[in-house]
């Protein structure tokens, strides 16, 4: 299983029990029978990185041996999301830090192919599972028939929004040391 030890978080937000191994499937299991890495991609926005990023990569990881954390640009996440507060670099640099990533992907596209994940050497993508069936097939499109797409349980306790709806509320009350 690599060189990468394994150790346990207790984190509150923590949703369910984490995935098993086994979930991945007869394809991993032979991969990991023949000493072959199983490589997980996992893309995101990454914006005011928190513990719910942090779960997020620590579930990824539980899927596989290494993972993969593609970084969206500012651009690509306003087409369907608010822009991210964080510059690019702010976020690579703090998710490099995170200890269940291995690599990370600037620039990462908005849709994620079979042959993208082959580019990039990924046996699987992931992404939380409060996506729809909509966006999950224009953003992972024929994945999961490819059966390469693997889902983790949403961390719904925090969210980037959620932080910013604090800030706001903060800002409002006079209890932040700002001056606007």
């Amino acid at each position: 299983m690599g060189n990468f030890p394994r150790r346990a978080i207790s984190l509150e937000l923590r949703v369910g029990s984490p995935p098993a191994r086994q979930a991945i499937g007869n394809q991993s299991d032979r991969m990991m029978s023949e000493g072959k890495l199983v490589w997980i991609y996992a893309p995101g926005v990454c914006d005011l990185f928190h513990p719910g990023h942090v779960e997020f990569f620590r579930q990824a990881r539980l899927l596989g041996d290494r993972v993969i954390a593609g970084i969206v640009s500012e651009a690509t996440a306003a087409d369907y999301k608010p822009a991210p507060i964080m510059t690019m670099a702010e976020r690579i640099a703090v998710v490099s830090a995170c200890r269940y990533v291995d690599r990370v992907l600037p620039d990462a596209p908005r849709q994620v192919t079979v042959d993208f994940l082959d580019s990039i050497g990924a046996d699987y993508a992931v992404h939380g599972d409060d996506i729809t069936p909509e966006e999950l097939e224009r953003s992972f499109p024929g994945l999961v028939a490819a059966g390469r797409m693997k889902f983790v349980p949403y961390t719904r306790t925090i969210s980037s929004r959620q932080l910013i709806e604090r800030i706001a509320n903060r800002l409002r009350e006079g209890t932040l040391r700002v001056k606007l």
